[in-house]
């Protein structure tokens, strides 16, 4: 991942930026590591109509 940003000057906006970028990162990490397990409960309950009728 590459990412620019042109310069800024403001501590405070940097610090914004900076926060709002680790935000979004959590949230990335947070999908990923969910991934198989909601990959799995599809799968689930995808198979569920195959054992037979309600």
């Amino acid at each position: 991942m590459h990412l620019e940003i042109d310069r800024v000057s403001d501590a405070a906006e940097r610090a914004a930026i900076a926060d709002e970028l680790r935000a979004v990162l959590d949230d990335v990490r947070v999908a990923v590591e969910d991934w198989p397990k909601m990959r799995a409960h599809c799968r689930d309950l995808a198979d569920e109509p195959r054992g037979g009728p309600p």
